[in-house]
């Protein structure tokens, strides 16, 4: 059975600083996942959470280290209505000594939590390979993570943030398969979900989504179950749900390669 297309997993709300859009409220997400038929839908704002300080410097702001727990709480509680579950989750980071911004203990708090291995932007990298070997190194620390992995989602794996210009292609690149293989064997091994980003892939040409394709399609060949993000800041960024049509067909999704993290296991 062709995959539904039912999930939103990361949505940010007005509290994410990068957001700060008055209109993003829980009020507006709630009704644009009725409107258009999803089922779950999960807000993932920003968070630094117990884990010790971080020393990110995001846009020279810092903004991550800014928003904890008890600010992201503020959207609490959130809106029902009937046929759309809504969840409350965050967003993470990992600071340049690879300490992730979240504990077990956080999981308490939260129904699902995203870590972006790609945010390499804040990290002054001095070469395409320096930063391959970050991309790697990342995403290994999260696999080893002491972490409820089967309610954690790995975000844009293969976003442009990655590297300035045409860099971020290059460095997904010269990754070779072997090493994809390996990670996401181990991903699919402990149960974490795999993000489908409709705010990097709808921006895509021919060229780069064939580039974002090799990566999901290993992803897929490994047993990785993908969940939809459309990472939106702002209503408009909701609108991006039409883009995971596309992403359905390009990756001939089914059912059965659907990622929930809220299922009773």
């Amino acid at each position: 059975m062709k995959y539904i297309i039912d999930n939103d997993l990361h949505i940010h709300s007005y509290l994410s600083v990068c957001s700060g859009d008055p209109e993003q409220t829980a009020s507006a997400i709630l009704n644009y996942a009725s409107e258009n038929g999803l089922k779950n839908i999960c807000i993932t704002d920003h968070c630094w959470g117990s884990a010790k300080p971080n020393k990110l410097d995001f846009y020279n702001g810092n903004y991550i280290a800014k928003q904890d727990i008890a600010r992201v709480s503020q959207i609490l509680p959130l809106p029902q209505t009937d046929g759309v579950n809504f969840h409350f989750g965050c967003e993470t980071d990992i600071d340049d000594e690879l300490n992730i911004g979240v504990t077990k203990e956080d999981y308490e708090v939260f129904e699902f939590i995203i870590i972006p291995t790609t945010h390499l932007h804040m990290f002054p990298f001095e070469s395409v390979q320096k930063t391959a070997e970050a991309y790697i190194k990342r995403y290994e620390k999260v696999l080893e993570a002491d972490l409820p992995l089967n309610r954690t989602g790995i975000a844009h794996l293969t976003t442009k943030l990655i590297a300035p210009g045409e860099n971020w292609k290059k460095v997904l690149n010269i990754i070779p398969d072997g090493e994809y293989y390996r990670l996401f064997k181990q991903t699919a091994k402990l149960g974490m979900g795999v993000e489908l980003n409709a705010g990097d892939l709808a921006y895509y040409d021919d060229e780069e989504t064939a580039v974002s394709m090799r990566v999901f399609n290993i992803a897929k060949e490994c047993g990785c179950k993908f969940y939809f993000g459309s990472d939106a800041h702002n209503p408009r960024g909701l609108n991006r749900v039409s883009t995971f049509h596309k992403l359905v067909d390009l990756l001939n999704l089914q059912e059965e390669d659907k990622f929930d993290p809220f299922i009773e296991r």
